[in-house]
This record gives structure tokens, sequence and C-alpha cells, in this order.
């Protein structure tokens, strides 16, 4: 095997499994976009998918107890307290959790899945919502070792959207 296709394999592995022992996931979009460029953005969502549905299942499994001590962990980055969860429902709080930016997404995983919510309320959401982080995370990584700073400052001001908007949907008003 050739040293690109083991970069790549890593990479995958990386951002599937990885990120469920507490790998940071935004170093590794922008990876992604270094060493796959555009061409490689569907594996992107295929890598998301396998951590959605393997930190899903390990939650539900004997690991979860391993899972708790985790998220104790980062208890005060994450309240959910804030808000009705019953009035708001799972895809509302899906959504509202994956879009918090400087969370690790293992947190982010693990949380929601202690929370009960049905798989599809948490699969489908989950899946656009860190595509989209990824996508701007990775296109900036490729548009940076390329040294397109054009398209770098749109994928920047891209992630900053993506924050300003969880910024306003978080307020107690929106939620």
């Amino acid at each position: 095997m050739t040293a690109e296709l083991w970069s790549s394999a890593a990479l995958f592995i990386g951002l599937a499994f990885g990120t469920l022992v507490g790998i940071p996931a935004s170093p590794l979009y922008a990876t992604a976009g270094v060493v796959w460029g555009l061409s490689g953005f569907p594996l992107m969502p295929l890598a998301l998918a396998m951590h959605l549905i393997v930190g899903y299942y390990l939650t539900k499994s004997v690991a979860r107890p391993a899972i708790e001590k985790i998220l104790k962990k980062f208890k005060s980055k994450i309240s959910l307290t804030d808000f009705d969860a019953k009035k708001l429902g799972p895809i509302k709080i899906t959504l509202f959790v994956r879009m918090l930016p400087a969370v690790p997404l293992c947190v982010k995983t693990y949380g929601l899945s202690m929370m009960e919510i049905p798989f599809w309320a948490y699969f489908i959401p989950s899946l656009i919502v860190e595509t989209l982080w990824a996508m701007g995370y990775a296109l900036a990584g490729d548009a940076f070792t390329k040294g397109q700073w054009v398209t770098f400052a749109g994928a920047t001001a891209f992630i900053l959207l993506l924050i300003i908007l969880t910024k306003l949907l978080s307020r107690k008003k929106y939620v």
C-alpha cells in the first residue's frame, strides 16, 4: 500500500473512531481537506455516520459506565437543563447540541445518546449538522494549503456563521 492510502485510511479511522475517545474533530476535519481535497468530501459524512452509529450503540452497551465518567469531566461545558426537553422534542435538542462549538464531538455524541433520544431523531440531524461543521473546516484546510485565500476566507466566514447562528439559537427565547 502506498503512503497516501495509509494516511487516508488513518484519517478515516481517526474521524470515525478516534473522535469517540476524545481526539478533537476540528483538526481532523481540516486535515481531511488537506489530505483528501474536495474530492474526498463524501468520505467525511461516511466517517461521521460511523462515529454516530458506534457512539450511540456504545452508550447503550456495557460501555455506558465509562462514558458517564467521560461526560462528568465536561459537565460544565454542556448543560441541557436550561430548557424543557419534553417541550422541545428530540430533533430540536439534537440540533441545539450539535450546533454547539467548542464542545468535543464525543461529548455531544455520548450526551445525546444518554438522553434516550430515538436513533433516527439523533442520527439524521446529527449527521447534517456535523457534516456542515466538517465541510467548513475541510474547505478551510484545503484552501489554506493551496493558497486560495478567498476560498479560505469564505470557509472561515462559514464557520463563524455557524457559531453566530448557534449563539442566536441558544438564547432562551429561541430554545
